[in-house]
């Protein structure tokens, strides 16, 4: 399993070649990403009247403003992750002191 630091490097990287860097937060305008070391499985369904667990789902990874917590979720797949298996974080890694 990659280490955290490698996982994060590479999801700035896509992100990068797909955003050609830093843009402002769209509530507050400010440039104070705070990305996160963690990621979203958002259930999907064909009908929007249901709530489906434990089925099909959408990988996300949040990036949190810094400054006013707006909150934006990218999508793995279409950010260029090729295997899920490549980005996931060991949960038991030591945090950084």
């Amino acid at each position: 399993m990659p280490k955290k630091d490698e996982v994060i490097a590479k999801l700035v990287a896509l992100l990068n070649e797909k955003t050609k860097g830093q843009k402002p937060c769209s509530v507050c305008g400010v440039s104070q990403w705070r990305l996160q070391e963690r990621f979203v499985s958002q259930p999907v369904s064909n009908n929007p009247n249901e709530i489906r667990l434990g089925g099909e789902s959408m990988p996300l990874w949040p990036i949190v403003c810094g400054n006013c917590g707006n909150t934006v979720y990218l999508n793995l797949l279409v950010l260029g992750v090729k295997d899920l298996a490549d980005v996931r974080i060991d949960p038991d890694e030591p945090a950084k002191s």
